[in-house]
């Protein structure tokens, strides 16, 4: 699979070939030369080094530039200073000697070869050294050994040829059965560690099952071990949370995630990031699981016993999230004079979404949860077009498949596809602004595609296509308010973050617009499926005539959390259950046919404790009736359903002698 990925995203490396290089690297030392690799970002330079004629071994230089020559990434180093000694004090048999015994004395395949060269160790220590390349017979392979030209002592041994290979499923066991697959960019023949990843298994843990409670691994250990050969081959412990392939199946997906990152992007995400596997937590997640300062990858067992680290789509999603932090920073919900604006999380999501799908292209994500009761035949299935703002549902995972539906729409257009998607997703997280809003991420993805057309990558024809699907979703104008049309039906997740006033409401993430006509006679905002009476969270709804509910935004100190506060509004309107608001010509305040009307709806913590994070859905529509009013609706078993009657009730009267507590007013921040 590793192979496939590569011949669709690599361009074909030119030769070796001189590179005004010491700029880039001042200090360094004797002469440089790099081969170069092509691609529509602008070019990879892989550098080596010479001193005195001698090949540099030991370091792993890389420079990335953009189409205009910029550097943008560097990664390894140079060696800043040369060895004393040009002249070998170790003979080159006698380093042959050295090297052969240092690989037990193995019999050679065929004679050892040797190389004079300067050995660069992890100190940046510059020395004359043998290069001997010895070949064995299983289960040695071919290895290369730096012998000190000096004074004979064994500085490296490195497998140059040894296939390392491991049980993975090529995607996830939704499609197949594990297969051996290589395992790439291994820097230890011990352990499942990497230059891209380091694989572990987390064997102690503290976790509250709730949203946002603590997630601590306390404890991680390395379970698979490598055999005599140096192959990984446990094979699936379905639902068992000791499951070595677990982390061999995460290592290799996450390598190859990765390498295809760095390779084609220059994304260096911090070094090789750690992988943790085997927890009782239906979650995978991007965050520092173990509480070393570092971000990790995490993928938890669920409690119907599904592995989510046994599901490739899951790996890069996560991945996605570190390719989002490392190029466009944090990305996530902030507030407005709207309410909360959930947009920079959701995009954060549907790129995430948009890179899983570029390398396994597909619509589905996460086909073996699909097994699970709690979901369908996948986590997401992003075939369907989402619209926005109509599909916003004020969480960022739903939000966000309104991008994610985008980008499977380009892939699957042949015009666009894959490969050409990725580019695009990654070029949009140079231009993004996280307070930028749905438009904004509209014109980031459109400045991309300008960019590409800059350097030839793409035509004209190509920047059309993509800016069609954009608009096909409506991601251009998106403003986060929704005019409803009659019947139609906006589900909402509430959060309720369980803190005291002022803090006590959250809003969701739209406003709702109910344009009336000349003979209208009655409005009804309705409130239906609202699941949070039994978790201590009553909603609430701000309303204004002519203009938008108004917030304040804010921070709330020390928790590093965006609020958002109704400070302008002509009525407010709370409850536990289901309900109505009823604007009539006998309400307080009165209908005013032909007006548009605003409505912004809160949670609002009623019991429970600070931070004792809880979630409810709620259901939100609106009628606007013409002619003889709207009948009175009864309140049933479950408490107030807030309805109000017909125009001889006033909107007021049925709410305060049935309901909870209304108020008028308009209040000034």
């Amino acid at each position: 699979m590793l192979s496939l990925l590569i011949s669709l995203v690599a361009v074909a490396a030119a030769a070796a070939r001189p590179l005004a290089l010491q700029p880039m690297f001042p200090d360094a030392v004797g002469a440089l030369s790099a081969r170069t690799t092509q691609w529509p970002g602008g070019q990879i330079h892989r550098v080596e080094q010479r001193i005195h004629g001698l090949p540099v071994h030991g370091t792993d230089a890389v420079i990335m530039l953009d189409p205009l020559g910029s550097v943008r990434h560097r990664r390894g180093r140079m060696v800043e200073a040369a060895p004393t000694e040009y002249r070998p004090a170790v003979a080159q048999d006698a380093a042959k000697t050295i090297a052969q015994a240092a690989l037990f004395g193995r019999d050679e395949l065929w004679p050892s070869r040797a190389e004079l060269v300067v050995y660069v160790d992890d100190k940046n220590n510059a020395r004359l050294a043998w290069a001997v390349d010895v070949a064995h017979s299983w289960p040695l392979g071919i290895w290369q050994v730096h012998v000190d030209a000096m004074n004979g002592g064994v500085l490296s041994t490195v497998s140059t040829l040894r296939s390392v290979s491991g049980w993975a499923f090529p995607q996830s066991p939704a499609f197949s059965s594990e297969a051996k697959v290589e395992l790439e960019n291994l820097r230890s023949h011990q352990d499942l560690d990497g230059w891209y990843a380091s694989s572990w298994s987390c064997v102690d843990w503290y976790i509250e099952l709730k949203p946002f409670g603590r997630r601590d691994c306390l404890e991680r250990r390395r379970t698979a071990k490598p055999d005599v050969q140096g192959n990984y081959n446990a094979l699936p412990q379905y639902g068992a949370l000791d499951d070595p392939f677990t982390e061999v199946h995460a290592y290799y997906h996450t390598d190859l995630v990765a390498s295809w990152a760095f390779e084609r992007y220059g994304i260096d995400v911090g070094g090789a990031i750690d992988v943790l596997t085997n927890f009782p937590l239906t979650n995978a997640f991007y965050g520092d699981f173990d509480g070393d300062g570092f971000r990790d990858l995490s993928f938890g067992i669920s409690d119907d016993g599904l592995n989510l680290g046994y599901d490739s789509d899951i790996v890069y999603h996560e991945f996605g999230h570190a390719i989002v932090r490392h190029t466009a920073g944090s990305m996530y919900a902030t507030a407005d004079t709207l309410g909360i604006d959930f947009t920079a999380g959701s995009i954060n999501e549907g790129i995430a979404d948009i890179i899983a799908m570029v390398l396994n292209p597909d619509p589905l994500l996460g086909e073996y949860m699909g097994q699970s009761e709690r979901w369908d035949k996948a986590i997401r299935d992003l075939e369907a077009d989402r619209h926005c703002p109509a599909d916003l549902q004020s969480e960022v995972h739903r939000d966000g498949e309104i991008w994610g539906s985008l980008g499977w729409n380009m892939i699957e257009d042949p015009r666009i596809g894959a490969v050409l998607v990725g580019d695009l997703m990654v070029g949009t997280l140079g231009h993004i602004d996280p307070a930028g809003g749905w438009s904004g991420a509209a014109w980031a993805l459109m400045a991309a595609a300008e960019d590409l057309r800059h350097v030839g990558v793409i035509d004209e024809p190509i920047v059309a296509a993509i800016e069609q699907h954009i608009d096909a979703l409506g991601v251009f104008d998106c403003g986060r308010i929704l005019t409803f049309a009659p019947h139609q039906l906006s589900r909402h997740y509430l959060i309720n973050l369980g803190l005291s006033p002022p803090w006590e409401r959250s809003p969701i993430g739209v406003q709702f617009a109910i344009p009336t006509g000349a003979d209208a006679h009655a409005l009804v905002f309705q409130i239906s499926g609202f699941t949070g009476e039994e978790d201590g969270t009553g909603w609430t709804v701000h309303m204004r005539a002519s203009e938008p509910v108004e917030h304040e935004a804010d921070r709330i100190e020390g928790l590093g959390l965006h609020h958002a506060d109704a400070i302008v509004f002509d009525a407010v309107f709370e409850g536990t259950a289901e309900g109505e608001v009823v604007i009539d010509l006998d309400s307080e305040p009165a209908l005013v046919p032909g007006e548009t009307y605003y409505f912004a709806v809160s949670s609002k913590n009623l019991t429970r404790a600070p931070l004792d994070v809880a979630y409810s859905k709620i259901v939100l529509s609106a009628e606007v009736h013409i002619g003889e009013g709207v009948k009175p609706v009864q309140s049933d078993a479950q408490g107030c359903r807030c309805s109000q009657g017909g125009t001889s009730w006033g909107v007021w009267s049925l709410w305060l002698s049935a309901c909870l507590m209304a108020l008028t007013r308009r209040r000034q921040g």
